[in-house]
């Protein structure tokens, strides 16, 4: 009530519903000239975004007619797709049964050629050994050689010892565990 009072006291009058109501009178015509004056504003906004929506609309319906003026196939080529699991498994299956009888019939022919092979080229067939002999000899004599380079060889550790120079005490020590071990300690 001292609002309303000191309102009062303000604008000299002794209504204030009747000073509210030409205050709000008088901003309903504020607002209506704010939207008068914005309303070109508006109408421009307005306009651009229908011709924007008529653009967008325009090039999707000139996509479509593009992509039916294009090289389209009318008449698709329709692949039927099979599942040959079966006839695989049905090949393998037939396949095992008939195994032993292709495994005869192959040693079979295997055995006819080399008849063959042998009875036409029985007249080139040498029973010589000398150059069986020969290869032997110059085996062995490779094998003297890389067993004297090998004799020479020593390995050496990251560690710059060499690997023979271990074999003791390693041996050792084996021995001990292998003799700890033995008496359960």
């Amino acid at each position: 009530s001292n609002v309303i009072s000191a309102a009062n006291n303000l604008l000299g009058n002794n209504s204030p519903s009747k000073v509210f109501a030409d205050i709000g009178k008088y901003a309903d015509e504020g607002f209506i000239q704010g939207l008068k004056s914005y309303s070109s504003k508006v109408a421009d906004a307005s306009e651009d975004v229908g011709k924007g929506a008529i653009d967008g609309i325009s090039s999707a319906i000139s996509g479509i007619t593009d992509a039916l003026n294009s090289d389209m196939d009318m008449e698709p080529t329709i692949r039927p797709v099979l599942d040959l699991s079966a006839i695989t498994s049905g090949a393998d299956e037939i396949n095992g049964l008939l195994y032993s009888k292709r495994s005869i019939e192959l040693a079979g022919k295997t055995s006819m050629g080399m008849n063959n092979f042998a009875s036409d080229n029985q007249s080139n067939i040498v029973s010589d050994n000398d150059n069986v002999v020969k290869a032997i000899g110059e085996l062995r004599n490779d094998m003297s050689v890389l067993a004297n380079t090998m004799s020479k060889l020593k390995i050496v550790m990251d560690t710059g010892s060499l690997v023979g120079a271990l074999v003791g005490p390693l041996d050792s020590s084996f021995g001990q565990r292998v003799i700890y071990e033995g008496r359960g300690i």
